[in-house]
């Protein structure tokens, strides 16, 4: 039988639904491989929220740990994406947004309730400070990133043309 209107045809004992798709099939596997990077990255910003968690408690050792483990992870998930040839815009995303956590808002938020408390507003303005030069970093190495990217779209289809 065939797709003719609205009539629910059947192609070799399956409905019409059934058809894989142009794209490769689905493989469970290769998905999951493409998955564990980003659950490394997302193991850098569950690292980043508990040295929040932990500094408000007022343990700041181990605020300092999971700052460090967290470093473990950022550094562990880009390895893994070359590793397993899973490189993605989302990664890169996401990497950037979990660096900011981790590298931006938790030390700044261990160094205020540690030290600078007790200075008052220049303590808190020093770690603000500390933020927001740390985000408009990783915004310029994100940005910075994008455009070689994009360079390098544009000579692939350069010489794709020519």
């Amino acid at each position: 039988m065939r797709w003719r209107g609205r009539r629910l045809a059947v192609i070799k004992g399956r409905p019409f639904w059934w058809r894989r798709s142009a794209h490769a099939p689905y493989n469970l596997k290769q998905r999951s491989i493409a998955l564990l990077p980003n659950l490394f990255t997302l193991g850098n910003a569950f690292f980043g929220f508990s040295s929040l968690v932990f500094v408000a408690q007022g343990a700041f050792v181990a605020g300092a740990f999971a700052i460090l483990l967290g470093s473990l992870m950022d550094a562990l998930d880009g390895r893994v994406a070359r590793f397993t040839g899973n490189a993605s815009l989302l990664g890169l995303q996401l990497d950037s947004l979990c660096d900011a956590i981790s590298f931006c808002v938790a030390p700044a938020f261990l160094m205020y309730f540690w030290q600078l408390k007790r200075l008052g507003i220049v303590g808190f303005l020093a770690c603000g400070l500390f933020v927001v030069l740390g985000v408009l970093r990783l915004a310029r190495f994100l940005i910075s990133n994008l455009f070689i990217l994009k360079v390098c779209r544009q000579r692939l289809l350069q010489v794709v043309w020519c």
